[in-house]
C-alpha cells in the first residue's frame, strides 16, 4: 500500500530484479496519485535470468515508462550477456520520457546497446554520463552521434568498456561537447588511438582527466597541444613517467595523481618538471628508494603553492620522514602529508624514531598521518 499511495517516495534501489516479486502488480501503480510519479532516483540491477522474474521485471519497467517523467538519476545495470530486445526497449522508453534527467549510468551492457544510446536524443538537462562495461560494437557510428546532443554533459566516464572504433570517433568529431570538463578513460577502455582521438577532440574544455595504462609520446603531445585548461590529472604510469614530463613542465595543474603499482619506475627527475601551480600531489603505489625520494624532494623546492602531499609506498622508512622534514623547512605552504603503506611491518624501535620525526614535522605546522596494510592509522 505504501508504494502505491506514497506522496514522498523519491528513490527506488533494486539490487536484484527478483525483489520485484514483492511489489504489487505494476498496473496498480497508475491507479494511485501521486504513487511513483514523483520518483527522482532509480537504480536497478536487472538479471531477468529466469522465466519467473523476467515477466515481472518487464511489467515493472513498462509501468515506470508510463508513470515516471521526473527522474533525475537513473542507474541501469544489466547482468545478462544478451538482454532481450523487449527489455532494452522498456529501459529506453524510461530514459526517453524523462524531462529533467541529470545523471545516467549504464553498467554491463553487452548487447543491444544502440537503442539505449538513441534514447539520449534531446536530453538537454543531462550533466553526468557513465558507461561501465559497455560494448560499443553494438552501437552504429550513426547512432553514437546522439551523444553530442547532450550538450550540457560536463562529466563523461568510460570504464572497462570495449568496441569503440575510429569510425565511431569520426561521427562525434563535428559535434563537440562544449561543456565537457571531466573525462575518465579507465582500465584499458579503448586502445591508444581511440584514447588519443577522444582527448584530442574534447581536450580544449577539459579541467579534470583520468587515464589508465597509457604510455605514448603521441598522447603527451596531445596533452600539450589540446589540454591547456587542465587542472587535475590522474594517470597510471606503470611503465615509467618520462613520457609525461614535457606536458607537466608546461601545464598549470593544481592536482596531480600518479599511480605506478610498486614498480621501480619512480624518477626523481619528475620533481623538476612539476608545475609551480601544483597544490596537491599524490604518488600512489610507488616503490620509493630513499635516495631517489630525497633527490625528488630536492627537485620540488619550486612548488611554493603545494599544500597536500599524498604518498603510497611499500612500507614505512625513517629516511622518507627525514627527507620530508628537510623539505618542509623550505616549503612553507605545505599543510598535510599522508602516507599509505602496502605492508605495515616495522619494529618498535624504528616506529618510535619515525614518531619522533613526525612530531618535529607537526611542530612545523604540517599535519601528518599514515595508514597501514590493516587500515591501521595514527593521526598525529
Amino acid at each position: 500500500m505504501f508504494i502505491r499511495t506514497s506522496k514522498n517516495l523519491k528513490e527506488i534501489i533494486i539490487f536484484d530484479d527478483n525483489e520485484l516479486a514483492l511489489f504489487p502488480p505494476s498496473a496498480m501503480f497508475a491507479k494511485y496519485e501521486p504513487g511513483l510519479s514523483q520518483l527522482v532516483t532509480l537504480e536497478c540491477n536487472i538479471y531477468a535470468h529466469n522465466n519467473l522474474s523476467a515477466p515481472i521485471t518487464l511489467e515493472f519497467l513498462k509501468a515506470l515508462s508510463t508513470i515516471c517523467a521526473n527522474i533525475r538519476k537513473i542507474d541501469l545495470s544489466f547482468r545478462s550477456s544478451n538482454p532481450s530486445e523487449e527489455l532494452i526497449t522498456f529501459c529506453s522508453n524510461i530514459i526517453k520520457v524523462q524531462k529533467k534527467l541529470k545523471i545516467l549510468h549504464f553498467s554491463q551492457v553487452l548487447g543491444n546497446t544502440g537503442k539505449l544510446i538513441t534514447a539520449l536524443e534531446q536530453k538537454l538537462f543531462l550533466e553526468y554520463l557513465k558507461f561501465f562495461k559497455v560494448d560499443f560494437s553494438t552501437i552504429s557510428p550513426s547512432d553514437i552521434k546522439v551523444l553530442t546532443q547532450c550538450r550540457n554533459v560536463n562529466s563523461l566516464r568510460f570504464i572497462n568498456c570495449r568496441g569503440m572504433t575510429l569510425e565511431h570517433c569520426a561521427s562525434l568529431l563535428n559535434y563537440p561537447l562544449d561543456n565537457l570538463t571531466d573525462l575518465k578513460l579507465l582500465s584499458g577502455s579503448f586502445d591508444l588511438d581511440i584514447v588519443n582521438f577522444l582527448i584530442d577532440m574534447w581536450g580544449p574544455t577539459l579541467i579534470i582527466l583520468y587515464l589508465d595504462r597509457i604510455k605514448t609520446n603521441k598522447l603527451s603531445n596531445t596533452l600539450i597541444n589540446r589540454c591547456s585548461k587542465l587542472k587535475s590529472l590522474n594517470v597510471n604510469v606503470r611503465d615509467g613517467d618520462e613520457f609525461l614530463l614535457p606536458f607537466l613542465s608546461q601545464s598549470s595543474l593544481i592536482h596531480l595523481t600518479m599511480v605506478s603499482y610498486y614498480t621501480a619506475s619512480f624518477s626523481y627527475e619528475l620533481g623538476q618538471h612539476l608545475p609551480t601551480t601544483l597544490k596537491h600531489l599524490e604518488l600512489k603505489k610507488y616503490y620509493l628508494a630513499s635516495e631517489s625520494f630525497d633527490k625528488f624532494l630536492k627537485n620540488c623546492k619550486h612548488l611554493v603553492k603545494l599544500e597536500k602531499l599524498t604518498i603510497g609506498t611499500t612500507s614505512p622508512m625513517l629516511d622518507h620522514y627525514l627527507s620530508l622534514r628537510e623539505f618542509i623547512e623550505s616549503c612553507n605552504s605545505l599543510k598535510m602529508i599522508t602516507f599509505y603503506y602496502r605492508d605495515f611491518f616495522i619494529n618498535d624501535m624504528e616506529e618510535e624514531k619515525i614518531k619522533a620525526v613526525i612530531k618535529e614535522i607537526t611542530n612545523l605546522g604540517v599535519h601528518c598521518k599514515y595508514y597501514g596494510y590493516e587500515d591501521r592509522s595514527d593521526d598525529y
